[in-house]
């Protein structure tokens, strides 16, 4: 890819010659195996199918970093590149959770880029329930204290439950919208 990232994606064991393109984008924390039984459907005599494996999941890549239009940027030559590779005009992206916000940014700052574009279960308030609840168990490690002495499996409590946050929230900081 232009740039240098590599973005490992699944196709249907069977080609087809039809001038439609279907690509699928997973969520988060998933890969593209999400979407394996569409992949091995009837889908594939009607249009050529893919699935993305995003930066840093599954067997694709991680970025250099993660500002905010990396990711975006990425998807988006990925996007063009799999159009041009497979020679269709007509693309249609189905996206599920992380990357139906993805990907519906960029469907929503290009123009001609996408035909169609479908959603599915994109839910941010999920993540944000997910988020409320580690944080508010961490605190209550924190205010509890060490038992018995116990430092270092207190620190690993906290780590435990506030480390994914701090790890997704670094790493989809891009989804955040901007000027």
């Amino acid at each position: 890819m232009e740039n240098g990232v590599r973005i490992h994606y699944r196709r249907p064991r069977k080609d087809v010659s039809v001038p439609k393109l279907v690509i699928f984008v997973h969520g988060f924390p998933d890969s593209c195996h999400l979407w394996t039984r569409y992949l091995n459907s009837d889908l594939n005599s009607q249009a050529q199918l893919v699935a993305l494996d995003l930066p840093g999941f599954g067997e694709s890549d991680n970025l250099p970093s993660y500002g905010p239009d990396d990711v975006l940027t990425t998807i988006h030559l990925t996007i063009l590149a799999l159009k041009k590779k497979y020679g269709s005009m007509h693309c249609t992206v189905v996206a599920h959770d992380w990357g139906g916000i993805i990907t519906s940014r960029i469907a929503a700052q290009t123009e001609g880029l996408l035909t169609k574009f479908a959603d599915i279960n994109t839910k941010v308030p999920h993540f944000g329930h997910m988020i409320n609840q580690r944080i508010e168990r961490a605190g209550q490690l924190i205010s509890a204290g060490p038992k018995d002495g116990f430092y270092k499996s207190w620190l690993a409590s906290i780590k435990e439950e506030a480390g994914p946050v701090a790890s997704q929230l670094y790493r989809s900081h891009y989804v955040r919208a901007h000027d």
